[in-house]
C-alpha cells in the first residue's frame, strides 16, 4: 500500500455525461447506432496552428502517423452538421439548461457569456478535425470524506466519433455518436488517495444522473483521472470500465512512476545520446528470426540504438504484464509498428545467432553496461518509431518526464496513448454567437432534488433496503404509481418483484429477463393484489410469462386454509419422526406456489406440538 501523504499525491477528475434529446448543434436525436451504416466517406486531416500561432504537440503526434479515416453515416441520426458540410445550427436550448442546472447543483458560478472553442483533435474522432467546447460555469465543490474537493470549471461539448476498426493505415469512426451534448465537470487536483478519486466519481456521478434528460446506460459517462506523485508530473488516464477500476488503476499509475524515479536514480551519472539510429539489416542476410525475415523480404529495415548505462532497466517490472521496455513499445507502437527488441529480453525467443549479437553490438558501439532498442518494419515507420523509443529513453536521464494521455487497460495497468494536449489547440468558433447568460434565463431554472435525496425519501417513505431504492431509480420506475395501484401488496414485496425477481429467474432459469415487459410485471402484480395467487409463485409465473407468453391460473390455484390443515395433518401422522424442515419440504414440494410458506409453517409447528 503506498503513502499517499509522502507521495504528496495529487489526484483530479475529469467526468463527461452525455445529454439526451437532439444533438448539440442540429435536430438529429441522440440516437448511437450500431448496425451497417447507410454511407461511407472518406477524410484526411491535418494540423493547423491555433490563434497562437503554434501547432499542438498532441495534434502533430497524431499527424506523423499520416493515416486516413472512414467515417459511416446513418440517415436517421446524422446529417450535413456532423458531415462538415454545414455550419452548426443554434444551441440546443434545453440542453443548455440541463448544464445550468448542473451548474447550480455543483455550487458552481455561471458564466456571463457562453462562447464557443474550436479544440483541434486530428485523430479522426471529429470530421471537422476540432471538437466544439464551452465554458459555462466556474468555482464549483462537491462535498466527500475527504473534505470539499473543487470544481474549477464545468463546460459543454460536443460527443466525439465512436471508434471502429484501426489499422495501420486508417481509422473507421461512427458518426451517430458524433454531436451528442456532452457536459464535463473538472475537479482541482484536490483528492489525496486512489478511494477518494473513486469516491468523488460517484459523488459527481450521483449528481449528473439526478438531471432528468441525462443518457443512461453503459458508455454514457466517462471518467478521466489526472495524476501526479512528487517529482513526476501529472498524466491523464482515459479509458476506465467502471468506478471500482480507479483505485487500481490509480495506484498501478503510483508504482509505474516510482518505477520511473528509480530508473532515473541508476542513470543521473550518464547523459542523454542525440537520438542516433542505425541500419543493421545487414547483420540479418540469413537470419532464423522469422520476424525479422519477412521484414526484410518485403524490402523493410532493421534500426538499431543504443542505450548508454541502460543494461537491466528495460526489464524493471511496473506489474506481472509490464516493464520499461513494454513502455518504450508503446511509444514505438504508435507509429504503427507492432514493437520493439530489447536486450533485456530473452533474445533466444527470437532465434538470433551469437554472430548477429556481436555484429550488432559492435555496429553500435553497445558495452557491457549499455543496452539496445531495435525496429524491424517498413524504412520509414521504423525510423518513426525507434526514434520515439530512443526519445522517451533519453527523458529518464534527466528526469525530464512527459506529462501524457494514457490508456487504463482492463487488468488495471495503463498504456501511452500520446502527449497532453496543451493551449495551443484551442482558438474561437466563429460560427456560433455568444450566448448570454441573464438572471431572468438563471430564475426560471428548475433543480432536480438528487439521486441520494430520492433513495432517502423511498426508504423512509416505503421501508425499502437502500440498495432497492437505488436499483428502482436507476431503473427509472414510478414506484409511487405500483404502490398506488396493488394496495394490498407491501411496498418492499413490490419492489422485490421489480428488482430481485429478474435477476433470480435469469439465475434460476436462465432465462433472458431483459424481455420482462411492464405488462407481464402488472399481470403477475394485479394477481397477487386480487389474492387469486400466492406471493411463492410469484417467480414461476414471471417465468411462465417469459417461456410460454400465458399463465396457467388452475397451476397456481390457492389451496384453502381448510384444505391445507388437513393435509398437514395427514402428512405430519404419516411422518411422526421427521423434522420440521422435512415437513415443511414435502409440503412445499406438493403445493408449489399455491399456498402461503409463513401460514404452513405455522400449521406445521402447532400440529407437532
Amino acid at each position: 500500500m503506498h503513502n499517499y501523504k509522502e507521495l504528496d499525491l495529487k489526484i483530479g477528475l475529469e467526468i463527461h455525461q452525455q445529454l439526451d434529446g437532439t444533438k448539440l448543434f442540429c435536430s438529429c436525436p441522440c440516437l448511437i447506432k450500431d448496425s451497417l451504416p447507410d454511407f461511407t466517406l472518406q477524410r484526411s486531416l491535418r494540423a493547423s496552428a491555433s490563434e497562437l500561432g503554434v501547432i499542438d504537440k498532441a495534434a502533430l503526434h497524431e499527424l506523423k502517423k499520416g493515416k486516413y479515416f472512414l467515417y459511416q453515416g446513418y440517415y436517421d441520426a446524422t446529417c450535413l452538421v456532423e458531415l462538415d458540410e454545414s455550419p452548426p445550427e443554434k444551441v440546443n436550448k434545453e440542453t443548455l439548461e440541463m448544464a445550468l442546472q448542473a451548474t447550480l447543483l455543483f455550487h458552481a458560478t455561471p458564466v456571463d457569456f457562453v462562447q464557443f472553442m474550436r479544440k483541434i483533435v486530428i485523430d479522426g474522432s471529429n470530421v471537422s478535425g476540432f471538437q466544439r467546447t464551452a465554458l459555462i460555469a466556474v468555482n464549483g465543490w462537491i462535498e466527500t470524506s475527504e473534505g470539499k474537493i473543487s470544481i474549477p470549471t464545468i463546460c459543454l461539448e460536443e460527443e466525439s466519433a465512436k471508434k471502429g476498426e484501426d489499422t495501420e493505415n486508417y481509422s473507421t469512426y461512427n458518426l451517430s455518436r458524433l454531436g451528442i451534448p456532452l457536459l464535463e465537470v473538472v475537479t482541482g487536483p484536490d483528492i489525496k488517495s486512489a478511494e477518494g478519486a473513486k469516491e468523488a466519481a460517484e459523488k459527481i456521478g450521483m449528481v449528473l444522473r439526478s438531471l432528468k434528460g441525462v443518457k443512461r446506460g453503459l458508455g454514457t459517462i466517462r471518467q478521466d483521472v489526472n495524476l501526479s506523485i512528487k517529482g513526476h508530473p501529472r498524466v491523464e488516464i482515459k479509458g476506465f470500465q467502471d468506478l471500482k477500476s480507479i483505485p487500481k488503476v490509480a495506484d498501478y499509475e503510483i508504482t509505474r512512476q516510482l518505477a520511473l524515479l528509480k530508473i532515473h536514480e541508476q542513470l543521473k551519472n550518464y547523459k542523454p545520446r542525440k537520438e542516433e539510429i542505425l541500419d543493421l539489416s545487414s547483420c540479418f542476410k540469413n537470419t532464423n528470426c522469422e520476424l525479422i525475415k519477412k521484414v526484410l523480404l518485403k524490402n523493410g529495415k532493421v534500426f538499431g540504438a543504443k542505450l548508454e548505462g541502460y543494461s537491466g532497466l528495460l526489464g524493471i517490472q511496473f506489474s506481472d504484464t509490464k516493464r520499461f521496455g513494454t513502455e518504450l513499445s508503446n511509444y514505438a507502437k504508435t507509429y504503427g509498428v507492432g514493437g520493439i527488441i530489447h536486450s533485456d529480453e530473452d533474445l533466444q525467443k527470437y532465434h538470433f545467432s551469437e554472430k548477429e549479437i556481436f555484429e550488432l553490438r559492435q555496429i553500435l558501439q553497445v558495452h557491457k553496461e549499455d543496452a539496445f532498442l531495435l525496429v524491424a518494419a517498413e524504412v520509414e515507420k521504423a525510423k518513426h518509431a525507434l526514434i520515439a523509443a530512443v526519445k522517451r529513453a533519453n527523458l529518464q536521464y534527466t528526469a525530464d518526464f512527459p506529462s501524457e494521455v494514457r490508456k487504463a487497460e482492463t487488468d488495471f495497468t495503463t498504456s501511452f496513448l500520446r502527449p497532453m494536449p496543451g493551449a495551443e489547440r484551442m482558438y474561437p468558433e466563429t460560427d456560433i454567437p455568444l450566448i448570454p447568460i441573464t438572471q431572468e434565463l438563471l430564475k426560471n431554472i428548475v433543480l432536480p432534488a438528487l439521486l441520494d435525496e430520492q433513495i432517502a425519501d423511498l426508504e423512509e417513505l416505503y421501508n425499502l433496503q437502500p440498495e432497492i431504492a437505488r436499483a428502482l431509480l436507476k431503473k427509472q420506475v414510478n414506484f409511487a404509481s405500483f404502490v398506488q395501484l396493488y394496495t394490498e401488496l407491501e411496498p418492499a414485496f413490490i419492489a422485490r418483484v421489480l428488482v430481485e425477481l429478474p435477476k433470480e429467474i435469469k439465475a434460476r432459469f436462465n432465462l433472458d429477463s431483459s424481455l420482462l415487459t411492464a405488462q407481464h410485471l402488472h399481470e403477475v402484480l394485479g394477481l397477487l393484489n386480487q389474492k387469486k395467487i400466492n406471493k411463492e409463485a410469484t417467480l414461476e409465473l414471471l417465468a411462465d410469462l417469459l417461456k410460454l407468453g400465458k399463465i396457467d391460473l388452475m397451476k397456481y390455484t390457492s389451496v384453502s386454509d381448510k384444505d391445507l390443515e388437513e393435509e398437514i395433518k395427514k402428512i405430519i401422522e404419516g411422518n411422526k419422526n421427521a423434522s420440521f424442515n422435512a415437513l415443511m419440504g414435502e409440503i412445499m414440494s406438493k403445493f408449489r406456489g399455491k399456498i402461503d410458506g409463513k401460514k404452513a409453517a405455522e400449521l406445521i409447528k402447532k400440529y407437532l406440538k
